[in-house]
């Protein structure tokens, strides 16, 4: 069938004819015959259509590379690879969402909060191509006039009960964020790597003290503007990989944090 792509149009012209004689053929008979000469020329037809289809499909299906297609939409088992072999890279104090990027297996992936879905848990990873990337040294580069640098995860924990360390993903009423997760003596502090028009990147998202649950959140008007610590948080609900804090002033704060190794990557082009 994928060899319709080489028909002349001679080769054309006479199975389409091939097809009128059956038709007019057709017009001639009466009865019984007229019956069989229908069944026998919608079945020819039919065939025929099916042949230009399937050959549409497949000249498509060739412009495809078979790397392509399979790296399309894969899923690997979860971002726990991230923990033990990639690297962070994020644009300090940007008021931007979205400009994480993530080294895996030596390809750069753009952390696109938007396509972050927490029913599934699932994370789409959208690859950056190797020439519009430049680099600045191993720990710097440029990507389309962003400069991002290498983020320090931290891995040590005070107490082995208490929530590992390293990114998580922020769901709350405006949207979600990624936030980079760390112990300070006994205090649990979040960094945020994506911004809010709020709160940049680069800047302390909140503060816990394990032992007391006392909770301290940065706000800020638009543009920074005014920055403050608010105490009107506190946990409800913590586990090894995440935690709940609610705020007393409206349910939009009340803030979700689900750890990186949690979900399911998606790996589109």
């Amino acid at each position: 069938m994928a060899g319709f792509k080489n028909f002349t149009m001679i080769e054309f012209r006479a199975k389409f004819e091939t097809v009128q004689e059956r038709v007019a053929r057709y017009a001639s008979c009466t009865g019984q015959e007229r019956r069989v000469v229908c069944v026998l020329s919608g079945v020819v037809v039919g065939v025929f259509i099916l042949t230009i289809v399937l050959s549409m499909v497949t000249i498509r299906e060739s412009n495809v590379t078979r790397e392509e297609f399979e790296s399309a939409y894969m899923k690997d088992s979860t971002l726990h690879i991230l923990e033990k072999e990639g690297e962070v890279f994020m644009e300090m104090d940007s008021f931007e969402e979205g400009l994480v990027i993530v080294k895996l297996g030596g390809h750069l992936y753009n952390v696109v909060p938007g396509f972050i879905t927490i029913s599934n848990m699932t994370m789409h990873l959208k690859t950056i191509r190797a020439g519009d990337v430049q680099w600045k040294n191993n720990n710097i580069f440029e990507l389309n006039q962003h400069i991002f640098s290498k983020v320090i995860i931290s891995k040590e924990i005070p107490v082995p009960s208490y929530p590992e360390p390293g990114i998580y993903v922020k769901s709350y009423g405006y949207g979600i964020n990624l936030i980079d997760v760390y112990y300070s003596s006994n205090d649990l502090v979040g960094m945020k790597l994506t911004g809010s028009v709020f709160v940049p990147s680069g800047k302390t998202s909140f503060t816990i003290n394990m032992e007391t649950e006392e909770v301290r959140v940065q706000h800020a008007s638009q543009g920074f503007q005014g920055p403050y610590w608010s105490e009107d948080y506190e946990m409800v609900n913590i586990t090894k990989y995440g935690f709940e804090m609610d705020t007393h002033q409206n349910s939009y704060d009340d803030t979700v944090y689900h750890h990186i190794s949690r979900f399911v990557p998606i790996i589109i082009i």
